[in-house]
């Protein structure tokens, strides 16, 4: 990708003429005044008309280089090239060239590519006349300039490492973004505009690693057809207005070990992923329920030590982890939740499992590694998975039926006190057993099928 410096290289259109000469008196006569627009190769060396006043029209007399059009009355005019990488030094040097050192607010300059702005140079104040950029715009430096009201940026937003930023320019409310919006790595920053909710971001909003200290209420005015983000930041809770926002992809809260609680609403948020990892989320409010998510839901490493009752009120399509956090039981209706993939409950410290267990409907594979069980409920062996961990646990016995469970591919018992194995395993159909670290010998389980992989 080259970088233009200096100039007006303006956007192309198929109107060189057959001698190789750039006719563009017609476009620029047909133009009323107070807009021009030019064309032309990516050559300094071509010749362009100067355009000057007339009445109604811009007419154009006389053979200029394209770093001498004279603009000073345009009210708008198109700057750089589609598919270039446009330092904003030039951009700024621009505005000054075609409008003068101090031009009015009514100027507009529309921007063809990519922009790259350091706001460590007084340069950015010429920002605010930027009125659309084609391609995606990059911020970085000691602050963040101020936008123009209704600015449209036809891919992404990025404003990244800016130490010195505490506050984003209320303007950037206005903004209306076709592609995604990351706001990143900048140090200091520890809120958002009140109506930052009210920008137009049409794929994916992307918050990381700044200490934000508190979310704004108008967060719930977003609907994104992407994924929303906002992780490693400082905030202990989130607005009620959170609850109406609408993401078509993931929802990913994560990395924001001061955030204890979930608003009360939380279960009227629509999205296709709950991302809800490494937080510090003591419980969940009643109407988590509700929550619909057609692929997964992770609230591992959590501080989690009870679940809602409304939980059996879920249906997932993917994945559902609660790993690595404090619960020591799980609520009657956990059995009446459908989840479509795999369930993980490894880490935690249950002592025991609902009596109804067993009814749960689990896709793939079932994870209840590393807890504190001693024993099992009868309805478990009713179970069909792929997979069942159970290793790590404090297990003396099993269901006499337990071999007979439909487990199609991996029983792992690792691990526990097992000082014998029922003589249903003799009909067990799995393809893997692992049974190591426990009490009894190889002798003692000599009825396991020989087409059965075993791990003792």
């Amino acid at each position: 990708m080259r970088k233009i410096k200096g100039g007006g290289l303006l956007d192309m259109i198929d109107n060189i003429g057959s001698d190789g000469t750039n006719n563009i008196s017609s476009t620029l006569d047909s133009r009323s005044l107070g807009n021009l627009r030019l064309s032309g190769r990516l050559d300094t060396n071509q010749n362009f008309r100067r355009c000057n006043d007339s009445i109604g029209v811009k007419n154009c007399t006389g053979g200029w280089k394209l770093t001498d059009v004279d603009c000073l009355t345009c009210e708008e005019i198109t700057y750089g090239l589609e598919g270039i990488l446009i330092d904003f030094e030039s951009i700024a040097d621009f505005i000054v060239n075609q409008y003068g050192v101090n031009p009015s607010l009514s100027k507009k300059v529309n921007v063809l590519g990519n922009v790259y702005v350091n706001t460590n140079s007084n340069n950015h104040i010429y920002f605010k006349y930027i009125s659309k950029i084609s391609g995606y715009l990059d911020i970085t430096g000691e602050i963040c300039p101020e936008f123009r009201d209704g600015l449209i940026i036809g891919a992404d937003l990025t404003i990244h490492y800016c130490p010195s930023l505490l506050r984003l320019p209320d303007s950037i409310c206005s903004l209306t973004v076709h592609g995604s919006v990351g706001i990143i790595l900048n140090s200091m920053l520890e809120e958002l505009p009140e109506n930052f909710g009210n920008m137009m971001i049409n794929k994916n909003l992307l918050i990381r690693k700044n200490p934000l200290v508190r979310i704004p209420d108008s967060f719930g005015n977003f609907q994104l057809a992407g994924s929303l983000e906002i992780s490693y930041s400082n905030i202990s809770s989130l607005p009620d207005g959170f609850c109406n926002i609408g993401v078509y992809k993931d929802m990913i809260i994560a990395h924001n070990t001061r955030l204890t609680a979930l608003p009360e609403c939380f279960g009227n948020v629509l999205a296709d992923s709950f991302i809800l990892t490494h937080n510090w989320l003591s419980n969940l409010p009643e109407s988590f329920g509700k929550l619909s998510a057609d692929h997964n839901i992770d609230l591992s490493y959590n501080n989690l030590t009870v679940l809602p009752n409304s939980f059996g009120n879920l249906q997932i399509g993917g994945h559902l982890k609660l790993s690595s956090n404090n619960l020591t039981f799980l609520p009657s209706s956990f059995a009446d939740i459908y989840i479509g993939g795999s369930l993980s409950i490894s880490n935690n410290h249950l002592n025991d499992l609902p009596s109804n267990f067993g009814e749960l409907q689990v896709g793939e594979s079932i994870n209840l590694s590393n807890n504190n069980l001693s024993e099992l409920p009868t309805s478990f062996v009713e179970l069909q998975a792929e997979s069942i961990n159970l290793s790590d646990n404090q297990l003396t016995t099993l269901h006499e039926n337990f071999g007979n469970m439909a487990v199609t591919q991996t029983l792992n018992l690792s691990s526990n006190l097992l000082s014998y194995l029922p003589e249903s395993f003799a009909n067990y159909n799995g393809m893997n057993l692992i049974v190591s670290n426990n009490l009894f010998t190889e002798d003692d389980i000599d009825f396991i099928p020989d087409d059965v992989e075993l791990y003792i």
